[in-house]
């Protein structure tokens, strides 16, 4: 679960997988120093991984323009949603041209399933602030993907 989010807010494998293995050891460290339950863990780990994401993206980085993929795969998502067969064509290709911020509600919210509420108390930011990222994905998304119909 973690390395798909992560996949999908990095757009590049490699960058993904290592924030997660970096989270994943800050994680055990901060464990190993105080008690935690899985839950506050869990919310730690999304949260070390934004931070990790928003610096990423301030210094530059972002998915390459070649072969950048989201991260959305064929199956079911968290919240149950069935996807079936392969993500509309351009889909992934839409998904890593949006900004970090946008991508990380499009994570949170419909990937990992969580409400307006939580992805905005993972983001650390207002919800009428997520609310916006959203429209922004949304509207970025199906104007890239109605231009490839054309």
């Amino acid at each position: 679960r973690l390395r798909r989010f992560a996949r999908c807010l990095f757009c590049e494998p490699g960058v993904a997988d290592e924030a997660v293995c970096a989270s994943l050891e800050a994680m055990i460290a901060k464990q190993m120093r105080s008690g935690g339950n899985v839950v506050s863990t869990e919310t730690w780990l999304f949260q070390f991984l934004i931070g990790i994401g928003r610096r990423h993206s301030l210094n530059g980085g972002g998915p390459s323009k070649s072969g950048a993929k989201s991260g959305l795969k064929s199956g079911t998502t968290t919240n149950g949603t069935k996807m079936e067969g392969d993500c509309p064509r351009g889909l992934d290709q839409a998904v890593s041209e949006l900004g970090f911020e946008e991508r990380a509600v499009i994570a949170l919210h419909i990937l990992e399933g969580l409400g307006l509420d939580e992805t905005a108390e993972l983001m650390i930011v207002p919800e009428p602030v997520v609310r916006e990222h959203l429209k922004t994905a949304k509207t970025r998304i199906v104007c890239h993907l109605s231009t490839m119909a054309l």
